[in-house]
């Protein structure tokens, strides 16, 4: 297996889940090795146990600029992008549960190292933008603060009630970043929110007293302006939210 058709085969079993044994079948249906190839996986294993961690990592960031986008945005039109995090279950080996320890409250020997990332999408194509990784020890907020140089001036994030918090909405709104979540902040005082409309509201978010995050709050200001909208999304098969 040469590297372009490990990485083809290796994207192919993980598309759709397949078996290491099924992946190699369908690497030589799919013509991504030659008919003449051993029906065998024991080469594939071993070379995808090979793949270099830094070269994924390139080939993934360096994706997103290249993939097809839809047709070109109008003049005032804002990028938008996803922010999201997530955990994923590695190989049970000493060097990744050393770095990626498993939940303190599973017995030792039960569990699986973890890795936790927060990633950043392209709304238009789902590309990869960026993405920050790092153990349980690691709050999601405190990973996606690390993105925050990495994100463009004008940009338009949509993120879950996970990212919902004062330094987020302040914090990037200084840089040009205008940040849509989930509602639920801690900050907002119901009393004081001015009805702008049905199910639309003006609120004042309050600068809190402390935060967990390595970031100065005397850079920020005591209060900032939101809108808080409301409303329900149906989507069949899916609980409504």
């Amino acid at each position: 297996f040469h590297p372009v058709p490990l990485l083809l085969t290796f994207l192919n079993q993980a598309l759709h889940g397949l078996s290491c044994q099924a992946a190699v079948a369908d690497a030589k249906l799919q013509r991504f090795v030659t008919k003449r190839a051993s029906p065998k996986n024991a080469a594939y294993c071993n070379a995808r146990t090979a793949l270099p961690e830094k070269a994924l990592a390139t080939l993934t960031l360096q994706a997103a600029p290249t993939v097809a986008m839809n047709p070109a945005p109008q003049p005032r039109q804002r990028p938008v992008k996803i922010v999201d995090g997530s955990s994923a279950r590695l190989a049970d080996t000493a060097a990744n549960q050393k770095g990626y320890p498993q939940n303190s409250a599973q017995p030792e020997g039960c569990g699986w190292p973890l890795l936790y990332f927060v990633v950043v999408m392209a709304l238009e194509t789902g590309a990869i933008i960026d993405a920050e990784l790092g153990s349980q020890h690691d709050h999601e907020r405190c990973r996606f603060l690390k993105l925050w140089p990495r994100l463009q001036t004008g940009d338009i994030l949509v993120a879950d009630g996970g990212f919902d918090s004062f330094v987020n909405f302040a914090g990037l709104r200084q840089r040009g970043i205008d940040l849509i979540a989930a509602p639920g902040s801690r900050y907002v005082d119901p009393s004081r929110a001015i009805r702008q409309g049905d199910n639309d509201w003006l609120v004042t978010l309050h600068r809190p007293g402390h935060t967990d995050l390595d970031y100065d709050l005397h850079t920020l200001p005591k209060e900032l302006p939101l809108r808080l909208l409301c409303g329900t999304i149906r989507r069949a098969g899916f609980a409504s939210a």
